[in-house]
């Protein structure tokens, strides 16, 4: 479970709520078998399957898993199944059929075929701290993230969900950094590796890896008007990840950090003694990122939200 990618938001409870009614309301959607007719379906799973509950506390910190069951089928064989049936329709009416009936035959294929197709399950643990309402998701793929989205506002109606957000740009200020023209905070330290990014042309994209990026190479581009995308950090020696401009975190490795490794211990003792190192270097490592950025922006949470998860 130690994550190697990361978003951060903050699941805010209205007025009232609690703990509880977080454990209580993922069980609105506890994930089942994926329907023979359904393409893709997702839910929530307790980090041990075979638990009866879905919310694994571990002091403030409260882990969970994110399951989509996606129904795989291959487009090639959808693609030959489309031309015997297109071949066969034409043989017994002796006229072409349209691209139009093709396109309602491959639907038509698709559901058929759909009940036979392998379901692939993908896990995302997903870790809430009760005590300041953040949420750690081990993805930062949007589709992903805005099924996270559309499930708890199912669960947890009432409940805002917003991403974490600092004060000052993130890209201006790794330039600032990178050029000297504002000190980087002490705390923190270049990685090897980087990505810039054309201003005139996104699709324009320079890697750097496995080398000093505060070098004459990298600052020379930068210098020229190429923007920081996204660049490799290390916070105090113990973690280092790729940051994107959206906060998210990626390439995440554990720097120094003693894993408590016990030759007695159980999978599941084994998982409770990494959520209880990990959780905690989460929180103190994303409370330092939103500070070098000039802290988080704050949004009143005082107001009474709708039925529905805010994604802002």
């Amino acid at each position: 479970m130690w994550l190697k990618s990361m978003q951060v938001c903050r699941f805010l409870a209205p007025q009232g709520r609690d703990v509880e009614d977080y454990m209580q309301g993922l069980k609105k959607q506890v994930l089942q078998e994926c329907p023979s007719t359904v393409a893709q379906a997702y839910g929530w799973q307790h980090p041990f399957a075979d638990a009866e509950e879905v919310v694994l506390g571990v002091g403030d910190y409260y882990w969970a898993n994110f399951v989509v069951a996606k129904r795989i089928l291959p487009a090639d064989v959808v693609k030959q199944a489309l031309a015997q049936r297109v071949a066969l329709l034409e043989q017994q009416e002796g006229v072409g059929i349209s691209k139009r009936e093709q396109r309602r035959l491959q639907d038509e294929i698709h559901f058929e075929l759909l009940p036979k197709a392998f379901v692939q399950y993908k896990t995302f643990p997903v870790c809430w701290q009760a005590s300041t309402q953040t949420l750690f998701v081990a993805c930062t793929q949007t589709a992903v993230l805005d099924m996270l989205a559309q499930s708890l506002a199912y669960c947890c109606p009432g409940w805002r969900l917003q991403y974490c957000q600092p004060k000052q740009p993130v890209q201006r200020c790794l330039r600032a950094w990178l050029l000297g023209e504002q000190p980087m905070p002490k705390a923190w330290s270049w990685g090897d590796s980087c990505q810039l990014q054309d201003r005139a042309n996104r699709y324009c994209t320079i890697r750097f890896a496995g080398m000093d990026i505060v070098g004459d190479e990298v600052r020379r581009h930068v210098q020229e008007g190429m923007e920081i995308k996204q660049a490799a950090l290390v916070w105090e020696d113990k973690i280092r990840f790729v940051l994107a401009p959206n906060m998210a975190w990626s390439q995440i490795k554990y720097l120094d950090i003693a894993r408590e490794d016990g030759d007695g211990l159980s999978a599941q003792e084994q998982y409770i003694a990494d959520a209880g190192l990990l959780s905690p270097l989460y929180e103190a490592c994303n409370t330092a990122v939103l500070d070098a950025f000039g802290g988080e922006v704050q949004v009143d949470n005082s107001a009474k939200h709708a039925d529905v998860v805010e994604m802002v």
